[in-house]
């Protein structure tokens, strides 16, 4: 506003007896300049009153109205205390004031609400105060999922979009315009909001999580008086996620904020209960909140409440963001991922910003876990954007036919991943023998690994999917076996096409936890095993052999191992929910029939 306080003071003074039916007796004070600025008017016979000055451009009329609207069936449902607004000369809730700088302001009278402010409230009476607050909380959402619906309050949405100020659309402008953010800083933030937003359209907006919410009830916007907790302001209400009212609840606080969550879920559930998710997802919606805030302060840097921000705000706030990202973040698990299609895969899911748990049989997995690194900082993703290389990246030798062994790095992983929600089991093996020549060796090579392989890894990990309630598992098949068959290729053939009646097996018996099993299908991809192949075919001239079974395949090409990985980032993605017990065949439109070229086919 052009106005100074002290400007619109007189401003007050002058027009308060034109616009409302009061005393002529009465002095005007500032009470708290912020969005909104906030008079004090006393008068010598009536009880105190706040004279409310809305900030021009913040709300439209409808939206002021729709408030003071929701504020009254607040008095009628609830036992929740709050200012009554009263009504002007011309039966109005809301006025128009001409200011001395010559704008046009809208303003509205509430009651004045004695008592003591609970912003400064620390050790066992901050918990008990949040207590209370949580149960004061759950009255305000309870009345929201229950109020008549017909009864249309125009309010702003604090939505997905416009929580983190994307695209110049944010309600309070963008976080990244917060003073002091460093580069460092901005790709931790700029992760977060980015699966943030993934988790909350996750979550959804049904009746029992979205709403009408206060959307910053903290202590600095309660007062105590006799015992009896009252709301003060309810500028900022609006349609939005009922836990960000917790996130609201714990905005102003940095430290002990588990205990301090404890106290306010304690209050909540005496008067309506949380869901586990929500329970889950409470600390998202305290960094969502510490986020917005972030932009608050940025526009209003001139503010009462900017001037008192602990310096270490920005700090704790990235510093949570990280271990959110830690804790939340996705961990893949690939097996066979020391090259060709298990590190194309690898390298298209860290492009998702998933954490990557490399499985291989030899010391060259550990060759590419650093290799994937310097991938991951290159492209620009989260594992370079702040928090450890060695948890967002790492190597594990591991042999999958040992089921033991398979046991202790799953353990291993969870240990430093805390999680497991995608499995690919990609390691196999292929070797070319006409079948009465194929040895008994031979054939259990083939089962050890391309099955028993697969088999231990789903049955180690399939738990804490199942405890999760949420999985995505790709096995590697092939076009071999399955669809159609080379000679040479008896075992394996035989174990691919096992490994898609294990795949509906697996479909099948857990989509009631919401794990999915898929199957991939390569045709011929340029992996290092077909380059050796083909040297060893013709030494002279290798390229020629790959050109030779390029033009043998539809689209003229050899696939690539990041074909494939794109192929299993979509079927481990939360979009792929509903796809569960297939066989993808990725193979440029050769299988059938399938030209035998080299006597040699993809292998993982």
């Amino acid at each position: 506003m052009k106005d100074t306080p002290q400007s619109l003071l007189e401003d007050v003074k002058n027009n308060l007896p034109l616009l409302y039916d009061v005393e002529e007796d009465y002095k005007v004070s500032l009470l708290k300049y912020s969005e909104n600025i906030i008079y004090k008017v006393e008068f010598s016979k009536s009880s105190p009153v706040v004279f409310r000055i809305h900030r021009p451009g913040y709300h439209d009329i409808e939206e002021l109205e729709g408030e003071i609207r929701w504020m009254d069936e607040i008095h009628k449902d609830t036992q929740v205390r709050l200012p009554v607004v009263y009504r002007g000369r011309d039966g109005g809730f809301l006025q128009k004031m001409r200011t001395s700088g010559g704008e046009t302001v809208y303003c509205s009278v509430i009651s004045f609400l004695d008592g003591s402010p609970l912003g400064e409230l620390k050790g066992e009476a901050l918990l008990d105060g949040l207590e209370k607050l949580g149960e004061i909380t759950a009255r305000l959402h309870i009345q929201s999922i229950n109020r008549d619906k017909s009864v249309k309050i125009k309010r702003f949405c604090w939505d997905i979009n416009n929580l983190f100020g994307d695209n110049g659309d944010g309600i309070w402008g963008s976080w990244r315009d917060y003073e002091g953010i460093t580069g460092h800083d901005y790709r931790i933030l700029e992760k977060c909001t980015e699966n943030i937003k993934k988790e909350l359209n996750h979550y959804g907006r049904s009746n029992d999580r979205y709403g009408l919410i206060h959307a910053d009830l903290h202590f600095y916007n309660v007062i105590s008086y006799e015992g009896n907790d009252q709301i003060i302001d309810f500028d900022d209400c609006g349609y939005g996620f009922y836990m960000y009212d917790m996130g609201c609840a714990l905005v102003t606080y940095s430290k002990n904020l588990c205990e301090l969550e404890e106290a306010w879920i304690r209050g909540y559930e005496k008067v309506r209960r949380l869901s586990d998710e929500d329970k889950r997802l409470i600390p998202m919606f305290v960094l969502i909140r510490r986020i917005t805030r972030l932009a608050w302060l940025s526009g209003h840097a001139d503010s009462d409440t900017a001037k008192t921000v602990e310096p270490e705000y920005l700090k704790v706030t990235v510093d949570l963001a990280r271990e959110w990202l830690e804790t939340n973040t996705k961990v893949a698990v690939i097996t066979g991922a020391a090259s060709g299609i298990g590190y194309g895969i690898a390298k298209k899911l860290c492009e998702e910003g998933i954490r990557i748990a490399l499985i291989g049989r030899s010391d060259d997995i550990y060759d590419a876990q650093n290799r994937l690194i310097e991938y991951a900082k290159a492209a620009g993703t989260a594992y370079s954007s702040g928090y450890s290389d060695s948890i967002g990246i790492k190597a594990y030798k591991c042999d999958i036919t040992s089921k033991y062994i398979v046991i202790d790095t799953v353990e291993r992983i969870i240990k430093d991943y805390g999680r497991i929600d995608i499995l690919v089991n990609n390691a196999g093996v292929a070797r070319i023998n006409a079948f009465e020549e194929t040895r008994e060796e031979q054939l259990d090579m083939h089962i050890n690994t391309n099955i028993k392989g697969t088999w231990n890894m789903t049955q180690a990990v399939i738990p804490y999917m199942k405890k999760n309630r949420y999985g995505r598992i790709v096995n590697m098949s092939s076009v071999t076996g399955p669809y159609e068959c080379d000679r040479g290729y008896s075992a394996y053939a035989a174990t691919k096409a096992a490994l898609i009646g294990f795949t509906k097996a697996i479909a099948s018996e857990y989509a009631e936890y919401g794990i999915t099993c898929n199957a991939v299908c390569p045709g011929f991809i340029l992996t290092p095993n077909v380059l050796r192949s083909a040297k060893t075919t013709n030494p002279d001239n290798p390229q020629s052999v790959i050109d030779k079974i390029a033009g043998a395949v539809p689209v003229k090409k050899l696939g690539t191992p990041e074909q494939i990985g794109s192929l299993v980032a979509f079927l481990a993605g939360d979009n792929a929910e509903y796809i569960t017990g297939t066989a993808n065949v990725i193979d440029g439109g050769n299988m059938i029939p399938e030209t035998s070229v080299m006597g040699v086919h993809s292998t993982e």
